[in-house]
């Protein structure tokens, strides 16, 4: 399934976009043609290496992993680590073509000729003391968008700061293809921005797999007003998480998230969670765990809203089980959820299941067995609040999971689902889009 904006609504901001992209930095901006043709010419470009899976680019200095962008598809390894004190401005590795007719009929994907598409071994070294600032790119990271079948692995993160328009994260803004984030640490990572926001990756969509994936000690912002207060939100899509704000055909495998804040500023937002803000269409959420994190959404009315994740769920799943998206074996401990009395959809693991009127009949649907929640307090006296689960969609289920130690509002709280769509109708449900003006 496809992310969708209300793109119109949109528009303006992505042309601030495409027009800053325009102007970045001179004689890094990509050619759509073939990167094999550019492979002997960038050699003086790296510490050396041809570029191929054998002999990948090495990579020494804050000037060679940005001449990434002059070879998107090529391979590349770290020889030591990356510091980027002193370096006043970042431009992210990969960029977003913009398709105007595309975008308004909701088909514009990242083609993968301007995304990374090819491979990033950080061989155990960190990129760290960077900060990234700018409400004019969408997709603010170390890399900015990924497709194809992007491959980053084995690499640090550390001190990472990123304030951006759209898809705020530390590694990654925008994960899109068949990309696999693996085997990576973040450390005291800050993200802002309007949606999407996550502390390893803002937004992802396609067939992306993050495993092995730990983030501690940061912070994840949605609702931000940037621009300087010129640009006034009236209503957003949210989405904030400690690995990625908005995941989309995404699947999650032994990931940990420590010592972490989420944050909404704005009413009429939806999908908050410790791992991430939403995990739409996930095959799976596997051995995951959440510890010492606070989510909070105080700003007004806002939806699904949970320690592991906001919503979840597969379409297919509403008519056969053996498709819902499974999350099995994970655990969230000591996690306060401090939201609105006008948020619905609230649980100690997961809020519910997708569900967006204007793009489908009902909740998508999960099953959740095997997992955990200790010493989780929530506090709202909003609609649909469930130790374990807020809502629970058709064909959904939860099966030998424990609670213990739960509290809402101060007291005892032992009710793993706060409503099924047996006894609430998906109709009841409040569902929110986005909309912006400059």
């Amino acid at each position: 399934m496809k992310k969708r904006f209300s793109l119109r609504a949109l528009l303006s901001l992505c042309v601030a976009v495409a027009m800053c992209i325009a102007l970045a930095i001179p004689g890094f901006a990509v050619d759509a043609t073939s990167s094999a043709t550019k492979t002997e010419s960038s050699n003086s470009l790296f510490a050396g290496g041809s570029g191929t899976k054998a002999d990948p680019y090495e990579i020494s200095t804050v000037g060679q992993l940005l001449a990434i962008n002059t070879d998107l598809g090529g391979n590349y390894e770290l020889v030591n680590d990356i510091d980027f004190s002193g370096i006043d401005a970042w431009l992210p590795i990969g960029y977003y073509s913009i398709d105007i007719e595309a975008m308004l009929s909701g088909s514009e994907e990242v083609p993968a000729a301007l995304a990374f598409h090819g491979t990033f071994d950080g061989n155990g070294y960190t990129l760290k003391n960077l900060e990234i600032v700018s409400a004019n790119i969408m997709a603010g990271a170390v890399f900015g968008f990924t497709g194809g079948d992007a491959y980053l692995h084995d690499v640090n993160l550390e001190n990472i700061s990123t304030t951006s328009g759209l898809c705020a994260g530390s590694l990654v803004g925008w994960a899109s293809g068949n990309t696999v984030i693996e085997n990576v640490k973040a450390n005291n990572v800050k993200a802002r921005a309007i949606t999407m926001v996550g502390g390893l990756c803002g937004s992802s969509n396609g067939n992306v797999t993050v495993k092995n994936a730990t983030v501690t000690n940061g912070s994840a912002t949605a609702g931000v007003s940037l621009l300087d207060g010129a640009l006034e939100l009236a209503e957003s899509y949210g989405q904030a998480g400690g690995i990625i704000g908005g995941g989309d055909c995404t699947s999650f495998e032994n990931c940990k998230v420590k010592n972490f804040r989420v944050t909404d500023k704005i009413a009429r937002n939806d999908g908050f969670g410790g791992l991430s803000g939403c995990a739409n269409e996930a095959k799976y959420i596997k051995n995951c765990s959440v510890e010492n994190v606070t989510i909070k959404a105080k700003a007004g009315a806002v939806a699904s809203i949970g320690g592991l994740t906001g919503f979840t769920g597969t379409e297919a799943g509403i008519k056969k089980a053996a498709k819902r998206t499974v999350v099995s074996g994970c655990t969230v401990k000591n996690v306060k959820i401090v939201v609105s009395d006008e948020a619905e959809r609230v649980g100690g693991l997961i809020g519910g299941g997708t569900y967006r009127s204007d793009e489908q009949s009902q909740p998508f649907a999960f099953l959740i067995q095997n997992c955990k929640v200790e010493n989780v307090t929530i506090k709202t006296h909003g609609k649909y609040v469930g130790a374990v689960l807020g809502y629970q969609p058709k064909n959904s289920a939860v099966k030998s999971t424990t609670v213990k130690n739960v509290t809402l509002n101060g007291k005892a709280f032992t009710k793993k689902v706060g409503a099924s769509i047996k006894a609430v109708p998906y109709t009841e449900l409040t569902t929110f889009g986005m909309s912006m003006s400059l």
